[in-house]
Order: C-alpha cells, then sequence, then structure tokens
C-alpha cells in the first residue's frame, strides 16, 4: 500500500459500481459518464456514494521481520549423529485493516432485513467503510528442531524427527 499511492486520492480517481452484472457492469451509476475520462478533477464530477476512506493510523510505524537461527551437529557414536537447531522470528508492527465504520447488526431485525439496511446502520452512513492501517500488535516465533540421524551398513539412514 505505501509504494501504491497512484491508488489512492488525490494521486487517482477511482470508480466502483457495485449494482451491475456482467453484461451491464454500470447499472447503478448511468449519472457518471465513465468514458472518456480525461483524468483532471471537475468539480462538477459527481461523488459515487457511498464513500469507502483509507487511512493510515495516526502514529504508524513501519512493519519489518527479522530471522535467526542457530544448529550445532555433534557426532555422538561412529555412526550416530546429533543435530539441535532454533529458529526464531520476530515481526514487530503487522498492518491490519480495521474498519471504523463497520455497520452495527440488529438483533432485533431478521438477516433479510439487516442486509438491505447495511448503509443506513453504519455510524457514518455517507461513507462506506473507513479503513485504518493499524499497528496493534507483534508477532513472534519461537521453535526448536531437533534430528537424529542413524547410519546403516550400506549407506542406509534413519532420522528422527522432533
Amino acid at each position: 500500500m505505501l509504494n501504491n499511492m497512484n491508488d489512492h486520492t488525490p494521486f487517482s480517481f477511482t470508480v466502483q459500481f457495485l449494482d451491475g452484472q456482467f453484461d451491464n457492469p454500470y447499472a447503478g451509476g448511468q449519472n457518471f459518464n465513465v468514458f472518456p475520462f480525461a483524468g483532471d478533477f471537475d468539480p462538477k464530477t459527481p461523488y459515487h456514494l457511498p464513500l469507502q476512506v483509507d487511512v493510515l493510523e495516526h502514529q504508524f510505524k513501519l512493519p519489518y521481520t527479522q530471522n535467526w537461527n542457530l544448529t550445532v551437529e555433534r557426532k555422538l557414536a561412529a555412526d550416530w549423529w546429533l543435530r539441535v537447531g532454533y529458529v526464531g522470528t520476530s515481526t514487530a508492527h503487522p498492518m491490519i485493516g480495521v474498519d471504523q465504520n463497520a455497520p452495527i447488526y440488529n438483533f432485533n431485525q431478521p438477516l433479510s432485513q439487516n442486509q438491505n439496511t447495511i448503509d443506513q446502520r453504519r455510524p457514518r452512513p455517507e461513507y462506506e467503510n473507513i479503513y485504518t492501517m493499524a499497528i496493534p500488535l507483534d508477532q513472534q516465533y519461537n521453535g526448536l528442531d531437533v534430528l537424529i540421524n542413524k547410519q546403516f551398513s550400506h549407506g542406509l539412514r534413519t532420522n528422527r524427527f522432533d
């Protein structure tokens, strides 16, 4: 997302018509002339409501990942080997999208009525989704690999992983 600023206003103009079928994709947006589009931002251009907004969290930090590992191998006997390995990964500030304008489900209405009133039940009905790219959590993984290897005669081996 950070490298694709051309996909976000004010650097680009995107219109989605969600009411159309495959044979008539612009159904529901007939008042908007999609051809030809000159690429300018004419003040008379109508907005296709509701709008979707994507924003970054106030104190947004770039995510990053670190990986590390250490492996020790020892010969226990003439035909026995032991390998012990540690693997670690840490991700700081992974991004998730949080919809700040999610519709509130009305348990007093049936599902069909809730599906037909999605935009009316949003806190800000003039917007569709207000996605905040947030970084609320960190992730860590630590793993231990143990391998015991027994070599038989004629080059035949067996392994045991844990």
